[in-house]
C-alpha cells in the first residue's frame, strides 16, 4: 500500500470526477483547443496556496500564436464554466481569476479546505450531443419562450 501524502506536506493535486466535468464542459466548447491550452497553462500558473492564476495572456497568446484577445476569450469561457473561478486578491494581468480548488489544487490540504467553501463545484450539463457522431438526442431539446 502506498503512504499517503501528510498534511503538512504542500502538494498539487487535480481531483479525477471534477476534472472529468472540467473535460466534457470544455468538449463542448467551439475553441476547446484553445480553452484547452489556456486550462492546461492556468493549472500550472496557480499561486501556491492562494490557486489564483499568474500568467500573462499576451505571452501566452504568443506562445501558441494565437492573439491576446483570444486567450482572454478562453479565460472568460472557464470563468463562464465555473472551471476558474473569481478571486479577490488575484493577479490583475489574469483578469483576477482563481482555479476551482474543487477541480485542482497546489499548496497545502488544510488551506484548500478553506477555500472550498466559497467555491462551488462543478456539475455535469446536459449535452444534446451523443456518444454517435452526428445524433442529436432531440428528447433534450426544449423550446424556449
Amino acid at each position: 500500500m502506498e503512504k499517503t501524502i501528510p498534511e503538512e506536506k504542500h502538494f498539487f493535486a487535480g481531483f479525477r470526477a471534477q476534472m472529468q466535468i472540467a473535460n466534457g464542459l470544455i468538449w463542448q466548447e467551439t475553441n476547446r483547443a484553445t480553452v484547452y491550452a489556456v486550462f492546461i497553462e492556468a493549472l500550472c500558473a496557480q499561486h501556491h496556496n492562494e490557486g489564483y492564476i499568474r500568467l500573462q495572456p499576451r505571452k501566452l497568446a504568443d506562445d501558441l500564436g494565437i492573439s491576446e484577445e483570444v486567450v482572454l476569450d478562453a479565460l472568460d469561457a472557464l470563468q463562464a464554466l465555473g472551471i476558474l473561478i473569481e478571486h479577490p486578491q488575484g493577479w490583475a494581468v489574469a483578469r483576477k481569476l482563481a482555479v476551482n480548488p474543487h477541480v485542482a489544487w497546489k499548496g497545502r490540504p488544510d488551506i484548500r479546505d478553506v477555500h472550498l467553501r466559497s467555491a462551488t463545484p462543478l456539475q455535469k450539463s446536459a449535452s444534446l450531443v451523443t456518444e454517435a457522431t452526428n445524433v442529436i438526442r432531440i428528447t433534450d431539446c426544449r423550446i424556449r419562450d
